[in-house]
């Protein structure tokens, strides 16, 4: 895989999560916990990308209010290298291994729904019914996506590509 360069940002509701977290040295730690990370305009401007060995991902998590999605400000965010992002699902010492969804996110461009838990383990099972949307992408600053919409349309590309892949996964084992 080539080098790509990917935006490394957070919604700044992530820092004190971040800071207060045991496992924080597992985690490649965004370089900006901001509202500029929650608009892809803002992002642009931001304009401060790393390099990566893996592909770039945007984390989408909903916010809801009293039951309802937040109209103003219906999703949070997490951005930065997959091998970041994912570095606590990869060093788990789960006996189940590497989930295979984040061994996917690794390789292919793909938007999906993931169990919480399987991004982050020290969440636990209590969490595993809380979903966000992972995006995976393969080109330099190409993790901006902001909306179900723009999570949706890179999926579209890749949805035959993933029933295979989940096809041939469940052949081995």
């Amino acid at each position: 895989m080539s080098q790509e360069n990917c935006y490394s940002c957070a919604s700044e509701e992530y820092e004190p999560l971040f800071l207060r977290s045991p496992n924080v040295h597992l985690f490649g730690q965004p370089l900006l916990f901001d509202r500029l990370c929650d608009s892809k305009v803002d992002l642009a401007s931001f304009g401060s990308t790393i390099p990566c060995d893996s592909n770039c991902v945007s984390v989408l998590e909903p916010q809801f209010f009293g039951g309802i999605q937040n109209e103003r400000k219906p999703f949070t965010f997490v951005r930065g290298c997959s091998t970041d992002v994912f570095a606590m699902a990869t060093t788990s010492t789960n006996s189940d291994g590497v989930p295979t969804e984040v061994e996917y996110v690794h390789r292919e461009h793909i938007c999906m729904d993931m169990a919480i838990g399987q991004i982050w383990p020290e969440l636990g099972t209590t969490n595993s019914r809380e979903t966000v949307r992972v995006c995976s992408c393969g080109t330099d600053g190409c993790n901006t996506h902001e909306t179900e919409l723009d999570a949706a349309n890179g999926v579209q590309g890749h949805r035959r590509w993933w029933r295979l892949f989940l096809h041939q996964s469940a052949r081995i084992g």
